[in-house]
């Protein structure tokens, strides 16, 4: 009896596994604000859409202009914003930047590629994410492209425990799909003991960030696991229904024994 509830257990223990979420994924885009042709101001609209990892999550914070013509984002509006994960979860990482100019790019099948932060001055822009674990490694993805003749491609670095070389992007597409060219990855980078990480667009002839995705990859979880309610309750059935089948069997070898 014990080891047929040990095998059950251990049954419904692999089952729950796969739902549970050791790593988070955090993604961020910069979406334009104008105004069209009445004058009436708009945002631009996004759907759900998978980043650039192997992660399923298909939510975006969105970072939209505050200006009419210009796309200027105001940093101040957005300091130490709190940030969700992948799959619309609150999370403790916040987001802080600067004030900086955006603009709208060509349509894309990816609405990332449809707008991006520019940068062109010789200082850095800083993207400075705090909250995350100091224990934690990430993967971090600078999104930088687009089909324009000016705009679509970035030179990055990334400053936590150290500063990482710089890398840039090709801006290579077609961007309906996420490339090694259009995504640029800084692979297992750890925050300072303070828990923040710095992503930084190098200055230069408007070199773009579209978007970024942050994905924890090893050390101590960052947040609490998070277990699938669906797949829970199926699992927890199925766990409810072997644990009664055994009951079953051990009443039926009891009434054996008695009639024995």
């Amino acid at each position: 009896m014990k080891h047929a509830l040990g095998v059950v257990w251990l049954v419904g223990i692999v089952l729950l596994w796969p739902s549970i979420a050791l790593s988070e994924a955090i993604n961020v885009q910069f979406g334009p604000r104008y105004t069209d042709e009445g004058g009436e101001v708009f945002a631009e609209m996004y759907g759900l859409y998978s980043g650039p990892s192997s992660d399923s999550g298909k939510v975006w914070n969105s970072f939209l202009g505050t200006g009419l013509t210009e796309n200027a984002y105001d940093g101040a509006m957005a300091s130490n914003a709190s940030l969700i994960d992948s799959r619309g979860n609150s999370t403790s990482t916040t987001l802080t930047f600067a004030s900086y100019i955006g603009n709208a790019l060509a349509y894309s099948a990816l609405p990332v590629f449809r707008s991006a932060v520019y940068n062109n001055s010789g200082n850095s822009i800083d993207f400075v994410l705090s909250g995350l674990s100091a224990g934690q490694t990430y993967d971090l993805y600078a999104i930088s492209g687009g089909d324009s003749s000016v705009f679509g491609a970035g030179t990055f670095h990334v400053t936590g425990s150290v500063i990482s070389a710089s890398k840039s992007s090709t801006n290579a597409g077609p961007f309906d799909s996420f490339n090694a060219g259009n995504a640029v990855l800084f692979s297992g980078v750890a925050p300072t003991v303070d828990g923040n990480l710095t992503l930084s667009l190098e200055g230069g002839s408007y070199r773009t960030l579209n978007g970024f995705q942050l994905v924890s990859s090893g050390g101590a979880p960052s947040s609490v696991p998070e277990i699938d309610p669906a797949t829970f309750g199926s699992a927890f059935a199925l766990l409810i229904g072997s644990l009664s089948l055994v009951e079953q069997r051990r009443r039926r070898g009891l009434k054996a024994g008695l009639a024995g």
